[in-house]
């Protein structure tokens, strides 16, 4: 008899192809290696719950699902401002602006931070979370505080793209003469019915409503009330305020390289003595070290060169 001496070797996990691989053919989302099935089930189904495309939340989920990783909510954001006010929070390419009262582009109420109109998440001072949470509180409008403790992902800058100000298209309107939109805290002047017969003149009060187009909304509640009945087949849009809100981080943080506010992460900064606004104070010197990084890593994914 002949013996055969194998060689003892670490176990390796395979998968056995299955109906969830099945699926994931058909959504072009390949399972991880070694990854079980409840795993690559919740993988799956979140690609009908956070769409994947060309946007930059779509680019961010798509990228989220191809690596198997989550995003996690990290902080609660409140207004503490009078309740007559309108305030907004905006992130955008790392930079926070914070309003305690916003009615449009040239009617509002900046919350100025150390002299400056915004935030640069990717600087010293804020980039980490509990860095951040102090100098919001400090506003004397808003609150913010950690939904855990220690947060999922540390850094600021992982924070995901918002606007307090949500718009809303298209909603139904029931055919009823009082009823409350889906959203409460809408934004003074920001809805638009499209039964204009129905909802001909907006009054201060319920009260008020005396003739046929007459109607009434409490902003705060959402509550609409009208003396015509709709046809249950119209609709609205409007703007609401989402506030409180829970920021959301991403393990991936991504940014327009062309972006000024990301330019001031990769160059030093040169002061200028002539400018119209704070953000024109200073302009892109030398890159610095993470933009020397990011450079050579340009370089070595295609044949560039820097320079003229």
């Amino acid at each position: 008899m002949t013996r055969l001496a194998i060689p003892v070797t670490d176990s390796m996990k395979k998968s056995v192809w299955g109906p969830l691989d099945e699926l994931g053919l058909l959504l072009d989302l390949s399972r991880l290696p070694g990854e079980r099935n409840h795993d690559y089930r919740k993988r799956l189904f979140r690609v009908f719950t956070r769409r994947t495309d060309s946007t930059y939340q779509g680019m961010l989920n798509g990228i989220t699902h191809e690596l198997g990783l989550e995003f996690d909510d990290v902080i609660t954001l409140t207004f503490i401002g009078a309740a007559s006010l309108q305030p907004r929070v905006t992130l955008k390419d790392g930079i926070l602006t914070l309003y305690s009262d916003y009615t449009d582009d040239e009617n509002n109420t900046l919350i100025h931070i150390d002299n400056e109109p915004q935030l640069n998440l990717r600087e010293d001072e804020v980039n980490e979370l509990t860095n951040l949470i102090p100098v919001i509180n400090n506003t004397g409008s808003f609150t913010a505080a950690l939904v855990e403790d220690p947060p999922p992902v540390e850094w600021s800058y992982c924070l995901v793209n918002f606007d307090t100000n949500v718009w809303v298209n298209d909603e139904t309107v029931p055919s009823s003469t009082r009823f409350t939109l889906e959203n409460p805290l809408i934004n003074d002047g920001m809805f638009f019915f499209g039964e204009r017969k129905v909802f001909q003149r907006v009054r201060t009060s319920e009260s008020a409503l005396s003739q046929p187009g007459d109607f009434y909304i409490d902003i705060t509640t959402g509550e609409v009330i009208t003396t015509s009945l709709p046809s249950g087949e119209g609709t609205v849009r409007y703007q609401y305020r989402d506030l409180p809100k829970t920021l959301e981080s991403s393990p991936v943080s991504m940014g327009y390289i062309g972006s000024r506010e990301l330019q001031r992460y990769f160059f030093t900064q040169l002061e200028v003595r002539l400018f119209d606004t704070p953000l024109e104070r200073y302009i892109n010197n030398i890159p610095n070290d993470q933009g020397v990084e990011i450079i050579n890593e340009l370089f070595r994914a295609s044949k560039n060169y820097w320079g003229k």
